[in-house]
């Protein structure tokens, strides 16, 4: 089993999740109709969701800002405004961050600075649904429009099925704006063929 390890905007070492159980629990407690199906789980099943939700997210966003540990790194190579946190010592460089957040330069939704030693309450707040939603829905299996039609290694031609990302959630979307962007839906791919 996978350690469960919360990112709380300190860039610790091999963090898997935004959100704690407990703040999750709390958030999803608030929705009746979600509540029930996510007590029932054990803890280390809301966690193993939670550690799922935030990969999803991560791999699918798009998200504003860079990476408070790139930033940090090497300061003077980024034109970024924000508000930042404050290390132990200026001469202190932190380690490559296991997650996506905290970044600098980021806004919210109403454009005020989200602290770069944070993690914004929205991504929190879409981790825990992105959790819920995938409680019900194996978002990961492969569908059947997945991958190659054709493939001809003379002359090269190369066809693709459509492609569909899997759909995340209106909902999810809307508590991540300003954040960044979600890729979902339709990719697609043109017919690769060699003249």
């Amino acid at each position: 089993m996978v350690t469960f390890v919360v990112e709380d905007g300190t860039m610790v070492p091999n963090a898997n999740s935004y959100i704690t159980v407990e703040d999750a629990t709390d958030y999803l407690s608030a929705n009746i109709h979600a509540s029930p199906a996510w007590v029932a789980l054990t803890l280390s099943d809301q966690q193993a969701l939670l550690i799922w939700a935030t990969r999803y997210l991560d791999s699918r966003a798009t998200w504003n800002g860079i990476p408070t540990s790139d930033f940090l790194a090497n300061p003077t190579s980024f034109n970024v405004v924000g508000t930042w946190a404050v290390f132990p010592s200026p001469g202190d460089i932190p380690p490559q961050q296991a997650l996506r957040w905290p970044r600098a330069g980021a806004r919210d939704c109403d454009g005020v600075p989200i602290a770069s030693n944070t993690i914004p309450r929205q991504l929190k707040a879409a981790t825990a649904e992105m959790a819920r939603y995938l409680i019900a829905t194996d978002r990961s299996l492969e569908r059947p429009q997945d991958g190659l039609t054709e493939l001809k290694v003379d002359v090269i031609t190369i066809k693709f099925r459509e492609y569909e990302l899997p759909i995340v959630p209106n909902e999810i979307s809307y508590i991540l704006r300003g954040l960044g962007t979600i890729s979902s839906g339709r990719t697609n791919f043109s017919k690769i063929t060699r003249v």
